[in-house]
């Protein structure tokens, strides 16, 4: 009986890992790529930065920002930096490196500056993946809506 009952157990345990790897591997593939960047823009659009994704509440700079970035820039600046008016934002391409652990996305979306409308303003990004995320590389020298020194 305790025989039978191991062989149970480590079953149950080597499907639970499997689902564990398989997780893994569904959290950094395309589809959830294109997921948090549609998240990242919309919340940008509501001026939510705080929201629910996935089911919890998240923060665009503590949950979508990379490490790299947010030792290269405060949260007060960061928020700062990204506080221009986007609608109609959409994702225009994304090209993956080879190693499919960095991905260039290139977004669309409509803005109005002082008195102009800009139509399909055209911005990159660099998305990497850490921690098992895909997270932004976000870097505030190249920002052309930069707004301190």
């Amino acid at each position: 009986m305790t025989g039978r009952w191991l062989g149970k157990w480590l079953m149950m345990a080597g499907i639970l890992t499997l689902m564990a790897v398989a997780g893994c591997v569904v959290q950094t593939g395309p589809k959830v790529l294109e997921k948090r960047v549609t998240a990242f823009w919309h919340a940008r659009e509501a001026g939510t930065y705080a929201f629910k994704y996935n089911g919890k509440q998240v923060d665009l700079y503590d949950d979508f920002l990379s490490n790299e970035t947010k030792k290269a820039v405060t949260q007060q600046q960061y928020y700062g930096q990204i506080n221009l008016k986007v609608t109609n934002s959409r994702i225009d391409g994304i090209e993956y490196d080879k190693d499919g652990q960095k991905a260039t996305v290139t977004i669309r979306f409509d803005t109005t500056f002082q008195i102009a409308k800009l139509r399909a303003v055209r911005t990159r990004q660099e998305w990497i993946i850490e921690s098992g995320k895909w997270v932004l590389l976000y870097n505030p020298q190249r920002s052309p809506f930069r707004s301190w020194q």
